[in-house]
């Protein structure tokens, strides 16, 4: 049988498949979705979109209290997280909202879970929190009932801060809002930009009021690395010969 094929030896499986797919003798039936599916849902720009959700954590005393978790939904900013002792209501949720705002500004949406603490729309009711963003110009909405992953930047960021948490467990409220406190000033500092301060930011080489490449004297978001000379100094005494 292998004298019947080049080389005298009988193709695979996957070759013979791959040949009989190309002049489109087979019917695609992949195993898994292709990569190409999937939608991957993220605001372009900071500000565009927050995303509010809560979770409860039991402190050493033996205490459940309640940690409220508020993320820009582009830069992954934490804009505010805060710890209360009463379960998930709409009053620790709108104060959250209410510094989150005065120190960042109004998004243009709020995206959160369909619990009544958050967004009662689909309820047929409007609460309090929905009330408070109407009047600072913010549209509140809601992931779709048993859908979970449409907030999963917040859950994803929920275990990072647990994590944190269980290291040292707090005993306290007090003591949990100040490691809460911590864990913003690590995480937000270093590695991310606040919302507010996004929006004016360019990229590297354009200045973001003109989006143009920009003089590199005027504009400080410019910065460029010097070219290699060779390992030659320049002399104004001689020709300089390095590489430019």
């Amino acid at each position: 049988m292998d004298s019947g094929f080049p080389g005298q030896k009988v193709p695979s499986v996957a070759t013979i498949a791959r040949i009989l797919a190309s002049v489109g003798q087979m019917d695609a039936s992949p195993r898994k979705r292709p990569k190409s599916s999937y939608i991957p849902f993220v605001r372009a720009t900071a500000m565009s979109l927050w995303q509010l959700d809560a979770f409860e954590y039991r402190l050493a005393n033996g205490q459940t209290v309640t940690v409220y978790q508020l993320l820009d939904d582009a830069s992954r900013y934490d804009v505010d997280t805060d710890a209360y002792s009463r379960h998930e209501n709409s009053a620790d949720a709108k104060d959250v909202l209410e510094r989150a705002i005065a120190a960042c500004g109004a998004p243009r949406e709020v995206l959160s879970d369909n619990s009544l603490a958050f967004n009662q729309l689909r309820a047929g009711t409007i609460g309090s929190v929905e009330i408070f963003l109407a009047s600072k110009g913010t549209m509140p909405i809601s992931g779709l009932p048993g859908k979970p992953t449409t907030q999963g930047k917040n859950e994803r960021s929920h275990q990072t801060l647990i994590r944190f948490l269980d290291a040292d467990r707090p005993a306290t409220l007090k003591h949990l809002r100040v490691r809460i406190q911590r864990f913003r000033s690590t995480t937000t500092t270093a590695d991310r930009i606040k919302p507010s301060n996004k929006l004016r930011r360019g990229r590297r080489g354009t200045c973001s009021s003109t989006r143009q490449r920009p003089s590199r004297s005027r504009c400080r978001c410019w910065r460029r690395k010097p070219r290699s000379t060779g390992g030659l100094a320049r002399d104004d005494s001689q020709t300089f010969t390095g590489r430019r």
